[in-house]
């Protein structure tokens, strides 16, 4: 048994497949499939993260099935490219977004990433290894210098981490360093005059009290 199959989704994107399955009604049926897919515009798809104001770029990948039909294997590759995207509540706009993610053997997969931030860089390397929603595993390596994580009018933040990231299904652990080059925060002045309502009752201790209306 073998097809294919492309559909265009409504010119935000491509997907295609073909297969292949011989000897379909046995205990073991060879499988050989592939589903490329491509989305050359990601900004339609900005409405569904609310914290992101712009976003340009594009996502393109195959996902291809070997071994058998009843017991198949997975196998990705992912690449996606952002050329600007613009983080309002932050007052940043990051530029030269790039990330991979890849197979290298079985369930265990690749990552790569690296973004400009402000005047620095981010970097995070790393292996996810998944069998299911309750037994996976992530390890991930993020490095930087000088990258820009705020930048509003009264406040500035840039930091270079160098740290380690361990996570599971019900376990967080991270350690490295995380320095902070830069932070700037402006703290708005109060007035130092308390004004009292009419019906303001003040306390002096704890053995002595009494009322005092404020002048109308």
């Amino acid at each position: 048994l073998n097809g294919s199959f492309s559909a265009q989704l409504n010119d935000t994107g491509s997907l295609s497949s073909e297969f292949e399955i011989a000897q379909l009604f046995t205990d073991h049926s060879p499988l050989q499939a592939r589903i490329d897919y491509k989305i050359p515009d990601l900004q339609p798809y900005a409405l569904l993260i609310p914290e992101v104001d712009a976003l340009s770029g594009e996502l393109e990948g195959t996902v291809t099935f070997t071994n058998s039909l009843q017991k198949p294997q997975l196998s990705l590759f992912t690449r996606l490219h952002v050329p600007n995207i613009y983080i309002n509540s932050l007052g940043i706009e990051w530029t030269d977004l790039n990330a991979e993610i890849t197979t290298l053997s079985g369930s265990q997969q690749q990552i790569k990433a690296s973004l400009t931030a402000g005047e620095g860089q981010l970097n995070l390397n790393g292996t996810l290894e998944f069998e299911s929603a309750d037994n996976w595993l992530s390890e991930l390596h993020i490095k930087g210098k000088n990258a820009l994580l705020m930048d509003q009018p009264d406040r500035r933040i840039l930091a270079s981490p160098d740290m380690h990231i361990t996570a599971t299904a019900d376990s967080l652990s991270i350690e490295g360093r995380l320095r902070i080059p830069e932070a700037k925060l402006k703290i708005k002045s109060s007035p130092n005059r308390l004004e009292l309502t009419s019906d303001a009752v003040i306390h002096t201790d704890e053995n002595e009290n009494y009322e005092e209306a404020a002048p109308y």
